[in-house]
């Protein structure tokens, strides 16, 4: 992660700190945690609210997730860590703000459907509350037959998948997935150093 600031994706967080009206949020998978989990990065304006990393059973390296907010928002928001295992392995963390509940994940490759239907049944979500999911589900989303996987489930739940047919890969597949039930935008940013494009959310 210490690399971010040779390269050129440092300034994309900028943007997340202009325009205080709206909800900004950026997702990017930056293949840096298995290799350097020891990396602590500090970006002006935002406070690391969670770090989540556990070891690969073969190779064994780190892997995981890290979470910043802006300062001016970690005391309003509270956090908790998820962590998902069996054929496969999902974990991350939950922000609770407002009447939000944002979530941020990374799932182990060929982690089974089985272990997904656990995941959204273990979040017990509610139809007052809005919520917005984003993270690495590797699985590409804009295969037919995950797709078909995907809108059944999220249909259960009344959710929808909003980045359907981006491509966020430099092999053009779509595996960060932004999954939510309220009004958002998304797109992607260059990334200078992944193979994952960074994906932002906004809401007004």
């Amino acid at each position: 992660m210490k690399r971010w600031k040779n390269h050129k994706v440092v300034p994309k967080f900028k943007k997340l700190t202009e325009d205080n009206n709206h909800l900004k949020i950026m997702y990017h998978n930056v293949q840096s945690l298995r290799k350097h989990h020891t990396d602590n990065i500090e970006i002006k304006g935002f406070h690391n609210i969670l770090n989540i990393t556990t070891t690969s059973e073969r190779k064994h390296k780190p892997q995981g997730v890290s979470i910043y907010v802006k300062k001016g928002l970690k005391n309003l928001i509270t956090a908790d860590t998820l962590s998902l295992e069996g054929k496969g392995r999902i974990q991350g963390g939950i922000l609770e703000y407002k009447n939000m509940s944002i979530i941020g994940l990374y799932a182990k490759p060929n982690t089974t459907k089985e272990l997904w239907k656990i995941f959204f049944k273990n979040l017990k979500l509610s139809s007052h509350k809005k919520v917005i999911i984003v993270g690495d589900f590797n699985i590409d989303s804009n295969k037919i037959n995950t797709t078909h996987f995907l809108s059944k489930l999220l249909q259960k739940y009344k959710l929808k998948l909003q980045n359907k047919g981006m491509r966020n890969t430099h092999l053009n597949a779509n595996l960060t997935c932004v999954v939510n039930n309220t009004h958002i935008t998304t797109g992607t940013y260059n990334s200078f150093f992944s193979h994952h494009l960074p994906v932002f959310i906004h809401k007004a």
